[in-house]
């Protein structure tokens, strides 16, 4: 199997000591960005603040929320220097790395099971949204949170270039690539869960690892390039949904959005029961040996990454319930 270590075996110590570097990589990387979050959240209080001048809480909220952007584009920033810094040479091999040629029924194919997956987003925030209902609380502000709505083209840029291009450099790159040799499909599963963990959004999270997926799948059979590609486009599309989806004055509109992807889904789903026996073959010939993940989650700095992009999202969550 190429590039792939067989059923055989593989060193834990070594399969722990590649995790946990990946996993500090992460955790540095966050707490850089939540350090220049504080200084610039400090630099803000000493402008605003006076003797006679209280900043209310809802001003600082919406201050954050207008240098979202700036904190953002800070961890593309950090990200990208700590690539290169953990990659060196092997960053431009990754980019150089061909393997299969892209077909276009196939990338169609892809296009398709992005627009699929968006449905796991509507899914799950709609029914937790039912659910916190119940109880007499809504969560929809937390789940529109991540919604872009009249963006400016600096946010577009970002949102639908900077960051994709930073995304797959250091998931389907740095990250996949370490943990090749530990078999494709662990690879391409390990880092779809990380990738899926760095959004730190309860239910953009979970679409983001299923995602995650067909990027990983992608980049390893593909080319780092295709999954590039694929990013942009589904970013660019969303984005262009989200504009268009807002100009509607319907009174179905509530039903259209969910209908729409559940279109895809179904789409999807039929093409993906088509290609099972394909699919089980690859996950069985591209495998690892029995035990790898659970190795693999008794390692120190992954446990401690999983739980701060888990404890973070819901705290955010609760700050964001609202009575209804």
């Amino acid at each position: 199997m190429e590039n792939t270590v067989s059923a055989i075996g593989y060193d834990k110590k070594t399969l722990k000591k590649d995790v946990n570097k990946l996993s500090r990589v992460l955790i540095y990387l966050e707490l850089l960005t939540i350090l220049i979050f504080i200084v610039w959240l400090l630099s803000y209080f000493i402008q605003e603040y006076t003797p006679n001048n209280i900043i209310a809480p809802e001003i600082v909220v919406n201050a954050m929320k207008s240098q979202e952007w700036f904190l953002t584009m800070w961890y593309y920033i950090l990200g990208t220097l700590i690539i290169c810094i953990y990659r060196k040479e092997a960053l431009l091999k990754d980019l150089r790395l061909k393997n299969k040629e892209m077909k276009r029924e196939v990338f169609g194919f892809m296009v398709l099971l992005f627009l699929g997956s968006q449905f796991t987003f509507v899914l799950f925030s709609r029914l937790a949204e039912a659910g916190f209902n119940v109880w007499g609380y809504s969560i929809k502000t937390y789940i529109d949170s991540i919604k872009i709505s009249n963006p400016s083209l600096s946010r577009i840029i970002y949102v639908a270039i900077i960051g994709p291009v930073f995304e797959e450099l250091l998931f389907r790159g740095a990250i996949l690539r370490t943990l090749e040799k530990y078999g494709k499909v662990f690879a391409i599963v390990v880092s779809s869960m990380l990738f899926g963990l760095m959004h730190m959004h309860i239910f953009q999270s979970i679409f983001a690892a299923v995602v995650g997926l067909i990027l990983g799948y992608v980049a390893i059979e593909y080319s780092i390039k295709w999954a590039i590609l694929l990013h942009v486009l589904n970013n660019f599309i969303v984005i262009l949904y989200n504009l268009l989806f807002s100009m509607i004055k319907s009174p179905f509109k509530s039903i259209l959005h969910p209908a729409l992807f559940s279109m895809f889904f179904i789409f999807a789903a039929i093409k993906l029961y088509k290609h099972r026996l394909a699919i089980g073959q690859y996950i069985k010939e591209k495998g690892s040996e029995t035990g790898i993940y659970k190795h693999t989650f008794k390692s120190f700095f992954l446990i401690i990454y999983i739980l701060i992009n888990i404890v973070i999202p819901f705290l955010l969550l609760r700050g964001n319930m609202t009575a209804l």
